[in-house]
């Protein structure tokens, strides 16, 4: 029977939004000018300039924040702007550390009021720092990064199109005049591996837009191919190649070793991190492997009693997964048990949860024989969104239901 896909890679709602993440993110690639491979700063010699400091700083809090722990990325890039006023890039990274979090709870307005918050601030400073100089390089790429990251938010989470799309457009004129200031590195390749790989996706749908935007075509093996090489040498951008990676293999069941394989080791490398944690459940989950599902969501609900930032939106999802794996084991009085905890706490996201729940329970319930609780359920979801399909597979077992009678 068919399943939702769930995981932190569902259909946006506007083609244009995969353009605006690809080159917003290509903006995250250019901030390493110089620097060394990976985000350890133990790699590295002790600093003899505020640069160099500066860099080592950027390192300690992205390590910080891809091992989970967000208030010290939270700590290292406030004090970093604190120390560092006028330097640009204090301020994206903790804009960036608070879109994390937003990623892990959605729906927390708390977080979004900080991104927001912190977005405008480097805003902000980046223009004021052009309006002294027209030709400071760093305010230019933060600029265009801020621009770029706000936009992708706006659009995923907020689904402000309008807002988004203004974003998207300052985005891309301060990238252009920010690649004029910076010498090539290897991390500047990330960007251009994502649009090209994204801009192959979608090329039929994306064609007006890539018109107005003057956007190039994709290529979807190039896109691949940098990912890789970036995921192995990049400086900033190893662990950002790492996982989407993961994002496009486990889309086909041709990769499904290589999704597997590399969100195992991205987990262990990083074992706190309550988003790369949620993903590897779903992507044994995307494979129809119950039993390894089951095992990774059950470590997301031990795992959560300890770290806070195992949020109730991953949490419900993991729980989801436990009780449709045992139910693809046969194990339905305990899976039954999952979906009635669920329905019970009547989480709102995301939004698969409930309709989807109240489907497997009645579902069980026609399997079970128990008729008359099946078609309650069944109508239940009816009654409920239509997400990802879910009113198709209640009116076919409605109809079966029907047809014994």
């Amino acid at each position: 029977m068919r399943t939702p896909h769930t995981f932190f890679h569902s259909k946006v709602r506007h083609v244009f939004s995969r353009t605006v993440l690809a080159v917003g993110l290509l903006v995250f690639t250019l901030l390493a000018d110089n620097g060394v491979k990976g985000i350890c700063a133990l790699e590295v010699a002790i600093p003899t300039t505020d640069d160099d400091f500066i860099h080592l700083t950027i390192l300690e809090g992205l390590d910080a924040l891809y091992n989970g722990n967000f208030p010290d990325a939270r700590r290292i890039f406030t004090e970093l702007t604190q120390h560092h006023p006028e330097d640009a890039r204090g301020y994206f990274f903790l804009a960036l550390t608070y879109r994390w979090l937003t990623r892990i709870d959605p729906g927390s307005a708390a977080y979004q009021e900080l991104f927001e918050s912190a977005a405008a601030h480097s805003i902000r400073v980046c223009k004021a720092l052009i309006d002294t100089n027209q030709n400071h390089a760093d305010a230019t790429l933060y600029l265009a990064a801020s621009y770029g990251y706000r936009a992708e938010y706006y659009n995923f989470l907020k689904h402000n199109w309008k807002k988004a799309y203004d974003d998207g457009v300052k985005m891309r004129n301060y990238l252009e005049k920010a690649n004029k200031f910076h010498n090539k590195n290897i991390d500047i390749q990330f960007g251009y591996a994502l649009y090209n790989y994204y801009a192959y996706l979608y090329r039929d749908q994306i064609g007006w837009w890539r018109f107005l935007l003057s956007l190039p075509k994709g290529d979807r093996e190039q896109g691949i191919k940098t990912l890789t090489m970036l995921r192995q040498n990049g400086i900033y951008t190893n662990v950002e190649a790492w996982y989407f990676l993961i994002e496009i293999y486990k889309d086909e069941n041709a990769t499904k070793d290589q999704a597997i394989a590399l969100n195992e080791e991205l987990h262990q490398t990083y074992p706190h991190n309550p988003f790369f944690h949620t993903l590897l459940a779903g992507v044994y989950h995307k494979f129809h492997d119950w039993e390894n599902s089951l095992r990774v969501s059950r470590e997301i609900i031990t795992q959560a009693q300890d770290h806070s930032y195992y949020s109730d939106y991953l949490v419900y999802q993991a729980k989801y997964l436990i009780g449709e794996s045992l139910f693809f084991l046969g194990d339905y009085e305990n899976s039954l048990m999952m979906f009635d905890e669920i329905i019970l706490s009547q989480p709102q996201q995301p939004r698969y949860l409930l309709p989807w729940s109240h489907l497997r329970r009645g579902t069980i319930y026609h399997i079970t024989k128990h008729k008359k609780h099946a078609k309650e359920e069944l109508q239940v979801v009816l009654n409920m969104e239509d997400v990802h399909d879910v009113h198709k597979l209640a009116r076919a077992l409605l109809k079966q239901l029907k047809q014994k009678e």
